[in-house]
C-alpha cells in the first residue's frame, strides 16, 4: 500500500526596512495535493488529477507577500519542519518573494567528495537550480570539473554547438560521419576538441555508447527508403515510422510556429535518407525553401536530442555504474493561461505527462521520464538506480 506525501510550499518576503541585521519573513503555507504514492518497490505512482484536485494546486506568486489562493494552512510540526528545511529558506535573503521546495533525496551531497559519475535529469530550468548549488561545491574539488548532465557530455564532445535548432538538419550528417569513425571523432565534429576528449575516460565512453547506437542516434531508421507493406499500400519504411507514435507532431515543436504546414513525413524521410556527406548536406540545406528547412531543422533537433537524452540514462546506469537523479518539478501545463497550472510545483512533470496531450510538441523530459518507467517495468532499471526529487 502506498504512502501519500504532502509537500509544503513556502512564500517568503524579506524585509530589511526596519532592521538591517535581521530579516522578517511573512510565511503562508498551503497543501500541495500531489497524489504521488510510492509502491512497495519505491516507484512513484501518480494519478490523474481531478478538476477539484487541480484547483487545490499550490498557489502562484502574487503581488501580495502572502499566498492569496491558499487552500489550507499547515501548522503541524512535520509540515513546519518541511517548510523550514534550510534548502527551502536559503534563498530568502535579498529576494522579495521566494518559492522554493526540495523534497525527496537531495542529490548535491552525493557529489561532495568527487568521483560520483551520476547524472542529473529533469526540465532544464529546474535542473539548473540544483546545478547552481553544485557549482561552488565542484569548484572546491581538485582536478577537472565533473560532468553532471548529458548536456555536459554532449557539449564537451562538440554536439551541442553543431546540433542547434537552426542547423540540425545538416549537422546530423556530420554526426553520422563521426559515429562511423569514433576514434577520430573530433575530426568530424566542428568545435570538438581532441585533447579534451582524450583527457576524459567518461567522454570516450559516451562516444563509444553513441557509436554503438549509431543507427538510432543518426536517425537512420527515419531515413529508411525501403518499401514495406502489402501491394497497393506500400510506403517507405522511414516515412511509416515518422508517421507512427505521433513522431512527426511531437518533434515539430510548438504548433504556433507553424512547422506542420511546411513539411511532411515524405520530405523528412527524403532528407534523412543515407548517401549525403556533411558537406553535401550543407549545400542541399541551402537550396531548400526557408520554411521547409526550418521545419526539418526543428524535427531533427528534437528527435536527435530525444534519443541522446534517453540513451544517456542507460549510459549512466549501465556504462558508468552510476545513478540518475531526476527532478520531477515543473508546471502541470506551461502552455495554460491559468496561473495555477503554468507555475512550477512538485511532481509537475509527472502530472503534465498524465493530464496534458502528449501527441504534439512533447517535451524531451517527458520522454526521458517515460523511458525510465518502461525500463523499470521490464527490470532493466532496478531499485536505487533512479532517485526522484523535486527542486524549483
Amino acid at each position: 500500500m502506498g504512502v501519500q506525501h504532502l509537500t509544503a510550499i513556502r512564500s517568503v518576503r524579506s524585509d530589511r526596512s526596519t532592521n538591517e541585521s535581521a530579516h522578517r519573513s511573512d510565511t503562508a503555507l498551503s497543501l500541495a495535493w500531489v497524489e504521488s504514492d510510492v509502491d512497495v518497490a519505491g516507484k512513484p505512482i501518480v494519478r490523474r488529477l481531478s478538476a477539484s484536485a487541480l484547483a487545490a494546486s499550490p498557489p502562484v506568486r502574487t503581488s501580495d507577500t502572502r499566498i492569496r489562493r491558499a487552500t489550507s494552512l499547515i501548522d503541524s510540526p512535520h509540515d513546519r519542519a518541511a517548510a523550514d528545511h534550510p534548502l527551502v529558506a536559503d534563498r530568502a535573503r535579498g529576494s522579495r518573494v521566494v518559492r522554493r521546495v526540495l523534497s525527496g533525496p537531495d542529490p548535491v551531497p552525493a557529489f561532495a567528495a568527487g568521483g560520483n559519475r551520476s547524472l542529473l535529469y529533469g526540465q532544464h530550468h529546474y535542473r539548473q537550480v540544483t546545478q547552481a548549488r553544485l557549482t561552488p561545491q565542484d569548484a572546491a574539488l581538485a582536478g577537472p570539473q565533473p560532468y553532471h548532465t548529458i548536456d555536459d557530455y554532449n557539449g564537451a564532445i562538440g554536439i551541442n554547438g553543431l546540433m542547434t535548432a537552426n542547423q540540425a538538419a545538416a549537422g546530423l550528417f556530420a554526426v553520422r560521419e563521426a559515429l562511423a569513425d569514433p576514434a577520430n571523432w573530433a575530426a568530424h565534429i566542428p568545435g570538438a576538441n581532441a585533447a579534451t576528449i582524450a583527457a576524459s575516460p567518461e567522454l570516450g565512453l559516451w562516444i563509444q555508447k553513441l557509436s554503438q547506437n549509431a543507427a538510432s542516434i543518426g536517425l537512420e531508421d527515419l531515413g529508411d527508403r525501403a518499401k514495406v507493406g502489402r501491394f497497393g499500400s506500400r510506403q517507405r519504411a522511414g516515412k511509416k515510422r515518422i508517421n507512427s507514435n505521433d513522431r512527426l507532431t511531437k518533434n515539430l515543436g510548438d504548433p504556433a510556429a507553424g512547422h506542420a504546414a511546411n513539411v511532411n513525413a515524405t520530405q523528412i524521410n527524403e532528407w534523412l535518407a543515407p548517401g549525403k556527406t556533411f558537406a553535401q548536406a550543407v549545400v542541399a540545406a541551402a537550396a531548400l525553401p526557408a520554411a521547409r528547412l526550418a521545419a526539418i531543422n526543428q524535427f531533427v533537433y528534437k528527435a536527435f536530442f530525444r534519443r541522446t537524452s534517453k540513451l544517456g540514462i542507460d549510459f549512466a546506469i549501465v556504462d558508468l555504474g552510476a545513478q540518475i537523479h531526476f527532478n520531477k518539478a515543473g508546471p502541470v501545463n506551461y502552455h495554460s493561461p491559468d496561473a495555477l497550472l503554468n507555475a512550477p510545483r512538485a511532481d509537475g512533470l509527472l502530472l503534465n505527462d498524465l493530464n496534458v496531450d502528449q501527441s504534439s510538441n512533447r517535451s524531451i523530459t517527458v520522454s526521458e521520464l517515460r523511458h525510465i518507467k518502461k525500463r523499470q517495468a521490464t527490470g532493466q532499471i532496478g531499485a536505487g538506480q533512479v532517485s526522484f526529487y523535486n527542486e524549483y
